[in-house]
């Protein structure tokens, strides 16, 4: 079984990343059903996301949660070169500085992403949040999706 279901409840591509209410009752287990409020120490409409055309997002087409649940797979599987990180910032027309950003998965490894172009952004320190502000929540939304309760 493949953890497509991120991909499947994320926005296309072509839709602006912000935040907006559900039309619905989010279905039991969705990612919508999770009151992450508790999780987040910031303000998340102050998040700064990457821009859609350029970072799309991508996902591992054969991870399963087996599979991405056993410690050490997202470290096994982390392969981003400095000629990736190099042209990401490219991308973006940043100069490369380690005090602007940090390039990053939007889709984390574990929880589905891949090390592809098209899933990776210079995520910028500041404001806040900013780069690494997000880790504890992957981590958080990584022991939902291993537990079975998302």
């Amino acid at each position: 079984m493949s953890l497509m279901w991120l991909a499947s409840r994320s926005p296309p591509p072509s839709t602006p990343l912000t935040a907006h209410a559900p039309s619905s009752a989010p279905s039991p287990g969705s990612l919508a059903s999770f009151d992450l409020s508790p999780l987040l120490h910031y303000d998340p409409a102050a998040a700064v996301l990457p821009d859609p055309k350029v970072t799309p997002r991508d996902v591992l087409p054969d991870a399963a949660p087996d599979v991405m649940c056993t410690p050490g797979w997202a470290t096994e599987h982390r392969h981003v070169t400095e000629g990736m990180r190099d042209d990401v910032y490219v991308e973006y027309q940043r100069p490369r500085d380690a005090s602007c950003c940090l390039v990053d998965h939007l889709i984390a490894l574990e929880l589905d992403g891949s090390n592809e172009m098209r899933n990776l952004w210079p995520q910028l320190n500041d404001p806040k949040p900013g780069a690494g502000a997000e880790d504890q929540l992957e981590n958080e939304l990584h022991k939902l999706v291993c537990s079975g309760r998302m």
